[in-house]
């Protein structure tokens, strides 16, 4: 993965997107499912990874990225409080604070991914409110 690993090309990021269209059209497919191998799989997977331009697709109508302008003040860092919405966004999780660095890690790839540190911090839980809140509305 590191030793192989570069931005996906412009040619192979269209196709995605031109395929990913029509697949979401045919089967009327929420934007909250659109979702990577590291967000179904964590456990063992982590494609397509950090370079994988989500921000993109989001923008193109395919899955969901955070709103600008996140309020981080007012956000408390509790770690089974994230771990709930967690699941409530879609992530197989246990209720296991164990492999919490291992789920921020697969979380951060797609959602975050100029950062990755498997930390849950105030950015982090901002991030899965403003996911959470397109899902509901």
């Amino acid at each position: 993965y590191e030793s192989v690993y570069r931005p996906f090309p412009e040619e192979q990021m269209q196709s995605v997107i031109k395929l990913s269209q029509r697949i979401i059209e045919s089967h009327q497919i929420k934007p909250w499912h659109v979702l990577g191998h590291s967000d179904i799989a964590w456990r063992r997977k982590i494609d397509p990874g950090e370079l994988f331009d989500w921000q993109r697709l989001s923008s193109e109508g395919i899955g969901l990225w955070p709103q600008p302008h996140l309020d981080m003040k007012s956000r408390k860092i509790e770690n089974s409080t994230f771990l709930k919405k967690m699941a409530a966004y879609g992530y197989d999780i246990d209720d296991n604070e164990d492999q919490l660095s291992e789920i921020i890690t697969a979380f951060q790839r797609h959602f975050r991914p100029q950062n990755i540190n498997g930390g849950l911090d105030k950015e982090m839980v901002a991030i899965l409110d403003s996911l959470l809140d397109q899902k509901i509305n």
